[in-house]
Formats: C-alpha cells, structure tokens, sequence
C-alpha cells in the first residue's frame, strides 16, 4: 500500500492520495474481515503497520536523498486523515520528520466547515450521515458514512468524497 501511495503521489492531489488510502484501507480491512479468525487484523493495528513502514521509507529516503518530499507528503496526508487515537500515533512520526508548518497542518487534520446531516431508513436500522469538511485545497469535500445500526460488529465501509 505504501508503495502505491508513493508511486501515485507526484501526480495526485493530496485529496487523490487520502482518498486512494480510505479505498485501500477499506479493502484491506475487509479482506482480513472475511479470511480465517487467525489471519484477521485490527484496524489499529493494520494503521501502526502502515505508519512503521512509513518510518523506514523516510529514514531511507532520508539517507539516500531520494524521493524524501514525496514520503513526507504522504505521511502529513494520512496523519491529517487519521482519527484519535490512531492520529496519536503519527504524532511521534510527524514531530520527527516534518518541519513546523507541515507538522501543525497535519495534527490539525480537517475541519468540518458546516452543518451534519443525517437520515434513516423507514426501519431506523441505517443511517447515512453527510458532512462538509475543507480539503487539502482549501474547496469543501463532502463525506458520507453509512451507518449499520443492527450490527454488532464493526465493518468498514467505503466512504464518499466529492468536491463541491
């Protein structure tokens, strides 16, 4: 996943690589969710795994001059994605390898620039809830999460973003 995320970073958005991360993240956690009890990953888990190769490939972009831009972008995109307390984290990553301005935007993470919104289902057993929140270029993204409220189990579920 890390690797795709750089090779995709020089020509994406820092909007193109959050959502490319939610899409990835979310598969991941559904292939795990469907394989043997064994095999599953907790999605905190899964979070840490992906910060810690994050770690390396900036210490060896860090070493060899190479590619440190596109590694460091990449980690202040997903430090500004994640919530608390995987947010938390990153926080060590972020202090160490990001310089001031970069570090304050990506611990400040996105801010909801107006009004949830939310409805059900006849049976109130699904709720979808929409909100705007500024994006990485200042235009508002709108994000919708669907809500299982029969389930007992967590489940990842793909969000949307759009812009406008």
């Amino acid at each position: 996943m890390v690797n795709a995320l750089v090779a995709a970073a020089p020509g994406w958005s820092d909007d193109d690589l959050e959502d490319d991360f939610c899409a990835r993240f979310g598969a991941a956690m559904l292939q795990y969710e469907r394989g043997p009890l064994e095999d599953r990953v907790n999605p905190d888990d899964f979070v840490r795994a992906v910060l810690s190769v994050l770690d390396e490939r900036l210490h060896e972009a860090e070493e060899s001059g190479i590619g440190l831009a596109v590694v460091q972008r990449l980690l202040a995109v997903l430090a500004g994605v994640l919530p608390a307390p995987l947010s938390v984290s990153a926080q060590d990553l972020v202090a160490e390898h990001l310089d001031d301005d970069a570090a304050q935007r990506a611990i400040r993470g996105r801010a909801v620039t107006g009004s949830a919104l939310w409805a059900r289902d006849s049976y109130g057993s699904h709720w979808a809830v929409v909100a705007p929140f500024a994006s990485a270029n200042g235009s508002g993204r709108w994000y919708l999460w669907d809500v299982d409220a029969c389930g007992y189990e967590v489940a990842a579920v793909y969000g949307v973003a759009s812009s406008g």
